[in-house]
């Protein structure tokens, strides 16, 4: 998915179809159901999601060990502050055999995600046209 594909996706995401997937009621929440079947295009999501500029790869603190958390460095983080779950952590991708992506998605985090991306996007593109012309 190129990145003006996602940034519209955040805008506008889909209603889930069918039920959730069953979970325990404590926390760390543990997925019980319906886990990654395609663990490579995890990896890929990860690859793509750690990549982006300001995120960095933290162990979470929210979610079972194992689990990758997308945060912030405390220097980027500031204009974000309403956008963590915990820390400088907006998302996280659950540990293997689970592999589902969690993200805040109030009205802050949502602007925060797409500004990231948009941030990412313009900087590719001018790089790139930089190094082209």
């Amino acid at each position: 998915m190129n990145q003006t594909r996602l940034i519209q996706a955040l805008e506008a995401p889909p209603a889930r179809q069918g039920q959730a997937p069953r979970v325990t009621r404590v926390n760390p929440q543990k997925q019980l159901e319906l886990l990654a079947c395609d663990w490579p295009l995890i990896d890929e999501l990860a690859a793509f999601a750690f990549a982006l500029d300001r995120v960095v790869e933290r162990p979470t603190r929210i979610a079972p060990p194992g689990s990758r958390a997308l945060a912030l460095n405390a220097r980027n983080a500031h204009p974000y502050a309403r956008a963590f779950m915990i820390d400088h952590e907006f998302a996280h991708i659950h540990n293997p055999l689970v592999g589902s992506l969690h993200v805040t998605l109030l009205r802050t985090s949502h602007a925060c995600a797409r500004g990231l991306l948009a941030d990412a996007a313009h900087r590719r593109f001018t790089a790139r046209s930089e190094t082209s012309g």
